[in-house]
């Protein structure tokens, strides 16, 4: 979200935490971000997950070893 604030470029690249990605791209953190609003208007999508967002404040770690 800073990025887009700031306008500024933003990586993608898959997978995310991979030192050697199998795809990486650099865009527009604005225009992705347009993107994703555009696109979720159109298909009725109620919101984002921002998943560094629930790490930081969800115990999801604690559950990582579960197997349901």
């Amino acid at each position: 979200m800073k990025a887009v604030k700031d306008d500024l470029d933003f990586e993608l690249q898959f997978p995310i935490d991979s030192l050697t990605p199998n795809y990486k791209r650099t865009i527009k953190a604005k225009e992705l971000w347009n993107l994703i609003v555009s696109n979720a208007t159109l298909t009725a999508e109620p919101g984002l997950l921002m998943w560094d967002t629930m790490l930081k404040m969800l115990p999801a770690q604690s559950y990582k070893d579960v197997r349901i």
